[in-house]
């Protein structure tokens, strides 16, 4: 299904004696969210702080108006929205507006190829803001019509970078790690397909093994195994499974992933696409 329009939910609050406020907002339980956060206070020229959760802050804003974002949420992810500085008991008015999908690999076009500057104050007390933008990057793995094997190996992959739309660098390799200039490389879904090359009904396994150092082997632990048999034993009948990672599996230092798959037939004809998200 396509990405729809997020409903628009309204936030407020009321600052402090300090002038700081907290707003939370709760993404849907059952979709994927693309969302940007317009925010003004009433008095006062505030720091603002996007949070997720226990982590550092994603991403700073500055003024009496301004907008956050964008930002991407899991299901159910809650999201703060921090003031910092502004008047007290100023009136702090937001709305969240964006995208939403069920799938996340929906959202993927939607996701901007250059975050907005937005400037920043150094000489605030306390606290001292320092501009942090969180780079990303959507990225695409797949293979399409590979024979099937008797021993099992390693999935050749064609990697893409969905910004750009060029092959990313290690094209074409059986394993990769996370890209450079990026912290850590988040897999959101790995699609599976076989359809049989010939009238007899054969299975195709898959794994999806990690090694946290080094190039992926076939005796490489598996974090995925899925084993696909179509039901009818004939030519060009095939199956198909979607393994959404609804959390994300994450890479990050020297860690690398790798497919592997054997099969009950060379005539087995095998097709992967795997999506996700290189960030810092």
């Amino acid at each position: 299904m396509a990405a729809t329009p997020l409903p628009r939910e309204p936030l407020s609050g009321t600052c402090d004696a300090s002038g700081n406020a907290s707003l939370k907002y709760r993404a849907p339980a059952h979709f994927y969210i693309h969302l940007y956060v317009a925010i003004q206070v009433s008095a006062g020229t505030p720091a603002y702080a996007l949070t997720l959760g226990s982590s550092s802050p994603l991403m700073y804003g500055q003024g009496n108006q301004t907008q956050l974002g964008p930002v991407m949420l899991q299901p159910g992810e809650v999201m703060t929205i921090s003031v910092v500085g502004a008047t007290a008991a100023a009136t702090v008015i937001a709305q969240v507006i964006g995208w939403q999908s069920a799938q996340p690999e929906e959202l993927i076009p939607l996701l901007p190829l250059q975050p907005t500057a937005i400037a920043v104050s150094t000489t605030l007390s306390p606290p001292n803001f320092t501009p942090v933008f969180m780079a990303r990057r959507p990225l695409a793995y797949a293979t399409i019509g590979a024979a099937g094997v008797l021993a099992e190996a390693m999935l050749t992959l064609a990697a893409t970078d969905l910004q750009s739309g060029l092959p990313l660098a290690g094209n074409g390799g059986s394993t990769y790690g996370v890209p450079a200039g990026f912290t850590t490389l988040r897999l959101l879904l790995l699609i599976l397909n076989m359809k049989l090359g010939a009238a007899a009904v054969n299975t195709s396994r898959f794994a999806l093994r990690i090694n946290k150092n080094a190039a992926v082997a076939t005796t490489d632990p598996a974090v995925v195994v899925a084993e696909l048999t179509p039901q009818a034993a004939l030519a060009n009948v095939g199956a198909t499974v979607p393994i959404p990672f609804p959390d994300g599996l994450e890479l990050t230092g020297a860690m690398q992933f790798g497919l592997s798959h054997i099969g009950g037939a060379t005539t087995n004809v095998e097709s992967v696409s795997l999506y996700a998200i290189a960030h810092n």
